[in-house]
């Protein structure tokens, strides 16, 4: 869950970060992961446990698409986003 914060923040403040917020994806996980973090507090363990298995799953895909994408040869040359790759890819 940190891991997809942190990544969501330096999108959202990267020069594409305008460009982002206009695709509906990726209001959908700032949404669910920024802009609502107290939903995530008040779940019991199992519901706690299938919210961290989603953002896992939803890093994933994140990261898919961004080393997909046209700007994947740029984001692969950040230690940073490798770091991410190696860990959940």
């Amino acid at each position: 869950e940190s891991d997809l914060k942190l990544l969501l923040r330096r999108i959202q403040r990267s020069p594409l970060g305008p460009v982002a917020r206009t695709n509906r994806n990726f209001r959908t996980l700032d949404e669910r992961y920024l802009r609502h973090p107290d939903r995530a507090l008040s779940m019991s363990p199992p519901q706690r446990v299938a919210y961290l298995e989603g953002a896992e799953k939803d890093l994933v895909l994140l990261l898919g698409r961004l080393d997909r994408g046209p700007l994947g040869v740029l984001f692969r040359r950040r230690k940073s986003f490798r770091t991410l790759q190696e860990r959940y890819l």
